[in-house]
């Protein structure tokens, strides 16, 4: 009984939030795409950690290596946030992403 209340109360948006969070492990698509709860101005969808092939350069060329990666979308009103915004924001969370070290 708690665990579903505390779930409801994890998942539920409050009415001082401005941004939320929306793991959608879960799901099966390949790009979340999470529906923003008014007042909040922006949602960000993430997936699950997986390996997944990338091409990386290397001074003998390019190679097609396993790397983890996690899969991030942003949702946005419009009539607030423009695109230009919301590009530098998720660049920059990509810059950090890819930069920790922890």
């Amino acid at each position: 009984m708690l665990r579903k209340h505390v779930q409801i109360d994890l998942t539920r948006p409050t009415s001082a939030a401005g941004h939320s969070l929306s793991p959608t492990s879960a799901s099966s698509a390949t790009l979340p795409a999470p529906i923003i709860y008014q007042p909040q101005v922006a949602i960000l969808g993430t997936r699950a950690i997986k390996k997944r092939p990338v091409v990386v350069e290397t001074p003998e060329g390019d190679v097609i290596a396993s790397k983890p990666m996690m899969l991030i979308s942003l949702s946005y009103d419009h009539r607030l946030i423009d695109g230009a915004l919301a590009g530098r924001f998720m660049a920059r969370l990509e810059q950090i992403f890819e930069n920790y070290e922890g």
